[in-house]
């Protein structure tokens, strides 16, 4: 056999080649046999009777053999195996549901899937215009660039005169302490995200906090003339209680959302209660002190904490045309150590209501019903330790979810089949069977009557 060096270009996918100068004594071998002298050690060869690639050691060809898969199995995260002939292997469906999550909360599994996701925070816009605020700034000099700051949020918010539906400015501030603000329409005032939940790092400190005295922080005079107007304010940490009032800015219709607040001493939100639309939104907040709403449409309260103080809903002044109410998903009311209560308040000559309707949400404290133009709704997870009806309020309801709270019974020989899964179905199933009257013919019989069903409820709750 005679043995023939051929030259080999590859080409591949990127485009790349490379000659023989990198793949070194590539034969091809005549059909007869791989009994031909032996080349170098290293050199590889093609066979064209078996269609296999050879290679060569100091003494002989080596046939690459062959071989065959028998079954190929599928993994975690994986679906489709084992495969023993053909078949495809494919990316096994998790519990996320497919769709577009705002500021998304999101859970990843080893395999890297997500296996759990939801909407976190609201999602801030896209601002037209930044202006910067830092510690290392100047109010005089500065002119809200990167490289020249401004030293105070307020400084920054006093350069801002054509914020507008269309024209969102954002104000970036930088590590420190701060002081007061008014917030203007369409602005955002930004700190630094310490990224560790409640927009805290873990000992409860903020990266960009705000000490300013009790209630000096509001709303800037231009909400009044503007209309339905939003404001942001996120990561940030409040020292002391602050007060958004819209007696300040008569005509306003503000929407006020907050992002991941600390808020050391609780805050208040005052309004007529005619504005209609307006409105304050609290998300992944984390408060010690409380919060009071009155005369606002609502306040709704999404993935907060509470540890102390007391949540109070106060129906809005004689003028209201609006009831005020407070809304609740996800959050939690107190725990073991610091119960957190929460009031609901009317109060003549109010002629709206006080409203509390909590969805998924807990209460370690005391919930109050004060007035007869007050309601309370809840799922089952907002059933307080204690209730309390003041001035002939009315009943606390359950809504629709309440045969959610599981029941297991702890001696099932003592019910017939099907076992009640659920408080609300043993419930049921007592109340069919109501003794009414009893009556002892003699010491071993008992003739029992029984009459008609009726309804039982937890106590202080209706359905």
């Amino acid at each position: 056999m005679s043995n023939v060096n051929r030259s080999v270009n590859f080409r591949l996918e990127n485009d790349e080649s490379f000659n023989n100068t990198n793949v070194k004594n590539v034969l091809t071998l005549p059909s007869t046999s791989v009994s031909s002298p032996v080349p170098p050690a290293g050199s590889i060869a093609y066979d064209p009777t078996t269609q296999k690639l050879i290679h060569s050691n100091p003494l002989e060809w080596i046939n690459e053999g062959t071989g065959t898969v028998s079954q190929v199995n599928t993994g975690t995260g994986l679906i489709g195996g084992p495969i023993t002939t053909t078949g495809t292997i494919s990316v096994s469906n998790t519990s996320v549901t497919p769709g577009s999550y705002t500021s998304s909360n999101i859970t990843v599994n080893a395999q890297g899937q997500l296996t759990s996701a939801s909407n976190g925070g609201p999602a801030l816009p896209t601002f037209t215009e930044t202006v910067y605020v830092n510690k290392s700034g100047n109010d005089v000099t500065g002119n809200g660039t990167l490289t020249l700051p401004y030293l105070t949020i307020q400084a920054a918010l006093t350069s801002i005169t054509d914020s507008s539906s269309s024209k969102y400015y954002a104000i970036m501030v930088g590590p420190g302490i701060y002081g007061a603000f008014n917030i203007k329409p369409y602005t955002a005032v930004i700190g630094v995200g310490a990224g560790a939940g409640n927009g805290s790092v873990p000992n409860g400190v903020m990266v960009t906090s705000i000490n300013a005295s009790a209630d000096t922080c509001g709303f800037d005079p231009s909400f009044a003339t503007a209309g339905y107007a939003i404001g942001w304010i996120t990561h940030l940490g409040f020292m002391n209680h602050q007060t958004w009032d819209q007696g300040t800015v008569t005509g306003a219709k503000p929407q006020l959302t907050f992002w991941e607040i600390s808020w050391d001493n609780g805050a208040s939100f005052l309004g007529p209660g005619t504005a209609g639309i307006d409105n304050v939104t609290w998300t992944n907040c984390l408060s010690y002190g409380g919060v009071l709403v009155q005369g606002w449409q609502y306040l709704w309260l999404r993935q907060c904490t509470f540890l102390g103080g007391t949540v109070q809903v106060n129906a809005g002044p004689s003028g209201a045309l609006e009831n005020t109410t407070l809304l609740l998903d996800n959050t939690s009311f107190g725990n073991g150590i610091s119960a957190t209560n929460v009031t609901i308040h009317w109060a003549a000559p109010s002629p709206h209501n006080a409203v509390g309707d909590f969805n998924n949400s807990g209460i370690i404290g005391t919930l109050t019903l004060d007035g007869t133009q007050t309601a309370f709704s809840a799922t089952v997870e907002g059933i307080p330790l204690t209730v309390s009806r003041l001035n002939s309020a009315p009943t606390p309801t359950l809504k629709t979810s309440a045969p959610a709270l599981g029941y297991t019974p702890g001696n099932s020989a003592k019910w017939a089949n099907p076992q009640p899964t659920t408080v609300q179905q043993a419930l049921d199933r007592i109340a069919s069977l109501v003794v009414t009257h009893t009556q002892w013919r003699n010491s071993n019989t008992m003739i029992t009557e029984l009459t008609q069903p009726r309804n039982i409820t937890l106590p202080f709750w209706s359905r």
